[in-house]
């Protein structure tokens, strides 16, 4: 999936504009298909965006797992 995102944000990498990274997340299971597999993205996902200085952070996954954490941490960065 993480591959499929890359390149389709492909065409938005423009000479001069935001540079445009996508990752995947480690620590993460390799798909949300539980609640425990979403609960288990909340920790990783907060200390990933507390440590990356980005502007902003897309979580590409269908239940937004960790969204509402996200949303605090980078409020409080």
């Amino acid at each position: 999936m993480t591959a499929a995102v890359d390149a389709a944000l492909a065409p938005l990498r423009l000479p001069g504009g935001p540079a445009i990274t996508v990752t995947a997340l480690p620590e993460g299971p390799e798909s949300i298909s539980a609640q425990q597999d979403a609960d288990r993205v909340v920790m990783p996902l907060a200390r990933r965006i507390a440590a990356d200085p980005a502007d902003a952070f897309v979580i590409a996954c269908f239940s937004d797992p960790g969204l509402q954490t996200a949303r605090e941490v980078a409020d409080g960065r």
